[in-house]
């Protein structure tokens, strides 16, 4: 008797409101996967993920005594810890539940292709649930949270995370930028960080880090819009120049600044080495700047040039405030950049799209708007967080797990993953700290149980598993090899490179993966080709 004839089975199947559906027959999938050994159940839904089809799939798991659930719907990276709690309110064991990606995998790939692609999803599914009908309980290991928080950085998002967790009661220890991270040791639930300040070296614990490092603003290149030459400064500079001024006349060398010229984008859509992303923080920064100038120091003839302003939501009322009081707001095309001429009376010549016409601007100062850098770089490193090219810690899922990172415990603040405004960065802080204090009241972790599974008798110590764990979660003894569940995140680097097949993932076992993979190619058990397959066609 095969594994897989000992369980009973139900295939639950997404439309995804057209996402699906529109580039598959879902409704011949279904039919298809009833006649499926093992199948005891099947059904399609408008949103699997709706309330509605989650107590129907519920209902069906106890009438049927449903002992395995295939859910074929989007990645799960979107729900698949809904499912898991699904499937757990249902009386099973959360992995015994395999979900088969249609959406990204299938419907979205094969727009064109309907027919290819609905055979491509009776495969998937088909090899979803030969997984799901070999599928174990696992229990996810906890371990104890050590009662600490470390906050990391400087600026609001910073002092937002440490207030709010103090105001929960909780301990925190502060270390802002003139602490140097050197390493992260230990194990999810109780860190352990090396951190240098001056000449001291020390260790600290930690239960939960939160990371809220801030931004480096872009520093526009020698000659950049003619930045370095008379005339021309970066925002950061005007803001500086302008809090050294007297209220009512603002001076640059001497001279009195009438017009000012504020050039958005540089470094983050335009100019020599541009991040290609919206820096979401400039635009209100310079509204803001544009107001003040005009309040404080008069200044009227302000020309604002730009691709397009995100002035969204209250901070609209900025923008409206100055186009009421004469502040000119001119649109240029990403192909037709400001040209500047520095010099004692700087010049911008700029196209205007609404206008159609070239403008040719005299002013006092031109303004260099520009965007920002993370500052992930050796902290990332130090941390064993992924950083992206730009320098920002990037989150698990930008919006479903927005302040998590791969590392349990360790959470992003403020602007650690992205540029954001001075508010949505305190927002982003209270979200970490919530999910810290969360971390910390429950008092245990829950970690990930698919991890890698040592089988003794084939194991001959050889170490290569050893030497490609990037998280050091095996180590060799005198007892044989062991895993650190703890530090185990199951990715499987170890797997391949053992000569003796001595490991294997837990929910991702050799044979389990072998049986897939040919149902994934059309075939079943003894070769033959299953309904509606094309293995065995050279055409195919």
């Amino acid at each position: 008797m095969r594994p897989e004839e000992k369980k009973k089975a139900g295939v639950f199947i997404c439309e995804c409101g057209g996402n699906i559906s529109d580039y598959v027959e879902v409704a011949r999938v279904a039919s298809r996967m009833e006649k499926e050994e093992g199948v005891r159940v099947c059904r399609v839904y408008p949103f699997v993920c709706s309330e509605g089809a989650q107590e129907d799939i519920i209902r069906h798991i106890k009438e049927a005594g449903l002992e395995a659930v295939v859910i074929a719907s989007c990645s799960p990276r979107l729900h698949q810890e809904t499912f898991r709690r699904m499937v757990r309110r249902a009386g099973l064991n959360p992995y015994r539940y395999i979900q088969v990606n249609l959406r990204e995998q299938c419907a979205w790939v094969h727009p064109h292709q309907k027919e290819a692609a609905t055979e491509k999803a009776e495969r998937l599914v088909r090899a979803g649930l030969s997984r799901a009908l070999r599928s174990r309980d696992l229990f996810p290991p906890e371990v104890e949270v050590y009662p600490e928080a470390v906050v990391l950085g400087a600026g609001p998002g910073a002092s937002a995370a440490v207030e709010a967790l103090k105001t929960l009661g909780l301990t925190v220890r502060w270390l802002d930028d003139e602490t140097e991270i050197l390493s992260r040791e230990g194990r999810p639930g109780d860190y352990l960080l090396r951190i240098k300040r001056g000449e001291k070296t020390e260790e600290i614990r930690a239960g939960a880090v939160l990371v809220a490092t801030g931004i480096l603003p872009y520093r526009p290149q020698p000659g950049e819009f003619g930045y370095g030459e008379e005339g021309v400064i970066t925002l950061e500079e005007y803001r500086r120049l302008m809090e050294e001024s007297p209220s009512g006349e603002l001076r640059y060398r001497g001279r009195r600044v009438e017009r000012v010229a504020f050039i958005y984008c540089v470094g983050s859509l335009i100019g020599e080495n541009p991040s290609g992303e919206c820096g979401r923080f400039c635009c209100v920064d310079t509204l803001r700047t544009g107001f003040h100038s005009l309040e404080r120091f008069g200044i009227r003839d302000q020309f604002h040039l730009h691709l397009d302003l995100r002035a969204y939501g209250r901070y609209e009322e900025l923008y409206r405030s100055l186009r009421e009081k004469g502040v000119l707001f001119v649109r240029f095309p990403l192909k037709r950049v400001p040209e500047i001429r520095p010099g004692r009376r700087p010049a911008v010549r700029v196209w205007d799209t609404y206008l159609a016409e070239e403008l040719e601007l005299e002013v006092d100062l031109v303004v260099l708007v520009c965007g920002a850098r993370g500052r992930g770089g050796a902290i990332g490193e130090a941390l064993k967080l992924p950083v992206d090219e730009q320098g920002f810690f990037t989150e698990v899922h930008p919006k479903l797990r927005p302040v998590e990172t791969l590392a349990p415990g360790i959470y992003l603040a403020g602007c650690a993953s992205g540029p954001r405004t001075e508010e949505e960065s305190v927002t982003v802080a209270l979200a970490a700290s919530a999910k810290a204090a969360a971390l910390f009241l429950k008092g245990k972790m829950e970690l990930e149980a698919r991890v890698v599974e040592v089988m003794a008798e084939r194991c001959d110590g050889c170490g290569k598993c050893v030497e490609v764990c990037p998280f050091g979660a095996l180590r060799l003894t005198p007892e044989g090899l062991l895993v650190e569940e703890s530090l185990c995140k199951g990715e499987g680097a170890c797997v391949p490179v053992c000569p003796k097949k001595a490991l294997q993932i837990a929910g991702y076992e050799h044979d389990t993966m072998e049986e897939t993979i040919r149902r994934l190619a059309g075939e079943v058990v003894g070769g033959e080709a299953s309904e509606g397959s094309s293995a065995g066609n050279p055409d195919s």
